[in-house]
């Protein structure tokens, strides 16, 4: 059931994308994919394997990779990590990626208004 998202975290963690030491996160498990929308924006990579899927969201200072599994015909996240995004960097906790995140997708959103008056 979870073997293709698997597959895809282990791509991802032999590419550097994430380190092994990343913290996981709490601060989204169990959102959905709306939610996470609502929270990070669109992502920028979007892949889906089976019954998951794995977001990567690129901030200035760190990338975020959000998994979701399919709950009661849903996706809802069950896991978050963080990394660097440079090879070399130190990467940031889950949950300070998370807030660079939350804060870059605000700051987004106040400063586009003929964006959001497009949608």
């Amino acid at each position: 059931m979870k073997r293709g998202l698997v597959y895809l975290l282990v791509i991802a963690l032999s590419l550097g994308s994430v380190s092994p030491s990343a913290a996981v996160s709490k601060g989204l498990e169990g959102f959905s994919a709306d939610e996470v929308r609502g929270e990070l924006g669109e992502p920028d990579v979007s892949q889906q394997a089976g019954s998951g899927a794995l977001w990567t969201y690129r901030f200035e200072t760190c990338a975020l990779m959000v998994a979701f599994h399919t709950t009661a015909g849903q996706f809802r996240v069950f896991q978050v990590l963080a990394g660097a995004r440079h090879r070399g960097e130190t990467p940031l906790s889950a949950q300070q990626c998370l807030a660079v995140g939350r804060e870059q997708h605000a700051g987004h959103k106040a400063t586009d208004p003929i964006g959001d008056r497009l949608r």
